[in-house]
């Protein structure tokens, strides 16, 4: 009897002593550290003000406090880092555990939590993925879509040629009808801005704004959205009721009209025709409620997240080119050397321009469009370079500061290209595509739109400073937005052909290249009508200036 109770007190104290080792002295370690929080409402003082980029808010954080600092909000802990070793192998190395995604109370108000890059780590998720990956995931797969991307960078090069200084309109409007012709077959209104490209630009200007920590006071304070709509304070849920509705409305409407020209015979092949010839079933080829919503959603993310992210970086990459007239050069000439002047460069061109690929690198790096990633959750409790992140903690990583840190990248302000070439050799600036399972499924894709568009670009237009009335030079500043998606804010600038060979050349584009008939009057809109009266208003006015 006695051996039997001496027994159970052994059991009893190395559970005790396991209990010790394993899980109470986790709770010695320490969150990293950061700002003093207020009681019980934490470090609500310490968050980015209104208006300023979180990457520049969070910069003093990694010299006050290192590469890895934290804030709380009520029991909430968002972790801070800037060290790229430390985010690789955090968002990595730990990928099962930090793959879910915070569901912040005013974004899932909005209908953002049903888009791909914002959805939790779920098997809904994977399924959303998988069907992105089995069309986007390799270069092999992305490369069918050349013809695409070749066409409507033609295009781009014809609008630029006939209204120079309506060119970022130019670059959102390719951005926009090379994705939707990819997911939906969709043409986008040629003479003016398109009613579809207008409604998703809407929503993703939404989301980016409302997928940011804790910048809505119902994501500090849940308990606020059971408020009566009448209150003072409410007013944020008139306004989630306005944006997911608009959500809804930019994923039915195209997907409807995919679905209704393939009733009539008359689609073209794209992403979401695939999916429905794939996982239809039955006379009227409907797939079932779950898949459906799959191929909806997932078509959604590819628009809204491919053509928000590669206006950005087209737009940085003009600014960059006006400071950077000796890099222009070099590029053009390596342009002309391999490629000649005689056509554009295509995809089979680019092995062959080594330079091109490094301004291609350059791009990426020196305007970070994603400079803080999508903020990770970590499903349990992680004990990480001695600090403890607790079961819950959102982690972002300052994607801008891996790219700009003077450690990794010499003169990091600079646009150089050389950088990456024998003998510097710098690493290629890959992290902006985000980590682990959450990188970007569209990432192949993004590159190969990339090259096409600014490569031809380059090859038959010169850009430079625009000019005052005195001929002196207007400087353009490059001036961040805060958001996901960092857009730099418009500014002056000059395009024109290069020399009157490139104007032989752009004239025989409309010929190559002729311009389709849009879509846009096909839409059913609903109740969003106004879009539709604004597109029909913009193509009068374009028309009447006779430039197509």
């Amino acid at each position: 009897m006695a051996s039997l109770v001496v027994g159970q007190v052994a059991i009893v104290l190395i559970g005790f002593l396991l209990y010790q080792l394993f899980f109470r002295n986790k709770s010695r370690f320490p969150l990293p550290p950061g700002p003093k929080p207020l009681p019980i409402v934490g470090n609500i003082r310490d968050l980015p003000p209104p208006g300023t980029p979180d990457f520049r808010h969070w910069l003093p954080f990694k010299e006050k406090y290192g590469p890895i600092s934290s804030v709380t909000l009520l029991g909430r802990t968002l972790v801070i880092i800037q060290d790229k070793e430390a985010a690789v192998e955090y968002l990595e190395k730990n990928s099962s555990k930090t793959s879910s995604r915070p569901q912040f109370e005013f974004a899932n108000m909005c209908g953002y939590g049903t888009m791909l890059a914002f959805m939790d780590y779920t098997d809904l998720f994977r399924q959303h993925r998988k069907f992105v990956h089995h069309q986007f995931g390799t270069t092999a797969l992305v490369s069918r879509f050349n013809g695409v991307q070749e066409i409507e960078s033609k295009r781009f090069l014809m609008r630029i040629f006939k209204e120079p200084e309506s060119l970022f309109q130019h670059i959102k409007t390719e951005a926009a009808a090379t994705i939707l012709k990819i997911v939906y077959g969709y043409n986008v209104e040629p003479f003016g801005a398109d009613p579809l490209v207008r409604i998703i630009n809407d929503v993703m200007e939404n989301a980016s704004r409302a997928m940011l920590p804790f910048k809505k006071p119902v994501e500090i304070f849940p308990a606020l959205k059971r408020l009566p709509d009448w209150m003072p304070g409410a007013g944020f849920k008139r306004l989630a009721r306005e944006w997911l509705a608009l959500t809804d409305a930019s994923a039915y409407i195209p997907y409807n009209h995919v679905k209704k020209q393939m009733e009539n015979g008359t689609y073209q092949p794209s992403y979401v025709s695939e999916l429905i010839q794939t996982h239809g079933k039955g006379k009227n080829m409907e797939p079932d409620e779950d898949t459906k919503e799959a191929i909806v959603r997932t078509a959604q993310m590819l628009f809204t997240g491919g053509a928000d992210t590669t206006v950005a970086a087209i737009m940085a990459f003009v600014l960059a080119m006006i400071h950077h007239p000796e890099v222009q050069e070099k590029a053009q000439e390596e342009l002309d050397r391999v490629v000649g002047t005689d056509r554009l460069p295509t995809c089979e061109d680019r092995p062959n321009l080594p330079y091109i690929n490094a301004f291609m690198k350059e791009m990426l790096r020196w305007f970070t469009v994603a400079p803080v990633n999508t903020a990770h959750k970590n499903d349990e409790e992680i004990i990480f370079r001695g600090y403890r992140i607790p079961k819950g903690s959102y982690t972002v990583a300052s994607n801008w500061w891996f790219l700009h840190d003077p450690k990794t990248y010499a003169n990091p302000m600079a646009f150089d290209p050389d950088r990456y070439l024998a003998p510097r050799n710098e690493p290629d600036p890959t992290g902006m595509f985000g980590y682990g399972r959450r990188i970007c499924p569209g990432r192949f894709f993004a590159q190969e739109n990339l090259f096409i568009t600014v490569s031809q670009t380059l090859a038959v237009f010169k850009i430079t400073h625009a000019v005052d009335e005195n001929g002196k030079p207007i400087e353009a500043v490059l001036k961040h937005t805060p958001g996901l998606i960092d857009h730099p804010q418009e500014f002056p600038y000059s395009i024109a052909p290069r020399n009157e060979k490139c104007v032989e050349l752009l004239k025989r584009l409309e010929v190559e290249s002729p311009w389709e008939e849009s879509n846009a009057e096909d839409l059913e809109w609903g109740s969003f009508t106004k879009y539709q009266e604004e597109h029909r208003r913009s193509v009068a006015e374009r028309r009447s200036k006779v430039l197509y």
